[in-house]
């Protein structure tokens, strides 16, 4: 129904489509790797191991008191 060249055309864009969305997806990867792998800085570790103010969603322990000692 189509000439060829517009469907080889079709099929290029999709192609070339294709590979970019891979190759973004594919760049993302490697940068989460290289973020793993390089050491954060001192104030981001020490940022991130504070505790929080809320402690009940606190998923460290000892920071909330056990049940008997918050009755009383």
């Amino acid at each position: 129904m189509l000439p060829g060249s517009i469907v080889f055309g079709g099929v290029l864009l999709v192609t070339l489509l294709y590979f970019a969305v891979v190759d973004f997806l594919y760049v993302g990867r490697l940068a989460a790797y290289v973020f793993l792998v390089e050491e954060p800085d001192p104030e981001l570790k020490a940022s991130l191991l504070l505790p929080s103010d809320d402690d009940i969603l606190s998923d460290i322990p000892g920071l909330v008191p056990p049940l008997e000692a918050a009755g009383s």
